[in-house]
């Protein structure tokens, strides 16, 4: 997620690209699979940085549905 490392360009992702990314990653935490994984708590901690990380960094604008 370096990518959000930017702050120019993590404002210019589109409002769609924003849901899309946020619904995976919401996806992955509510997917039982992860609990069965050798370190799933984790990777669950990591998609919850990203998550948090994504909605801190975007445009608020398209943040909001």
């Amino acid at each position: 997620m370096q990518f959000y490392d930017n702050g120019i360009l993590s404002c210019r992702v589109s409002k769609d690209v924003l849901r899309d990314l946020i619904e995976q990653l919401i996806t992955l935490l509510v997917n039982r699979h992860m609990e069965e994984l050798e370190s799933g708590d984790s990777y669950v901690r990591i998609i919850n940085t990203l998550v948090v990380r994504i909605i801190e960094r975007s445009e608020h604008t398209n943040v909001t549905w």
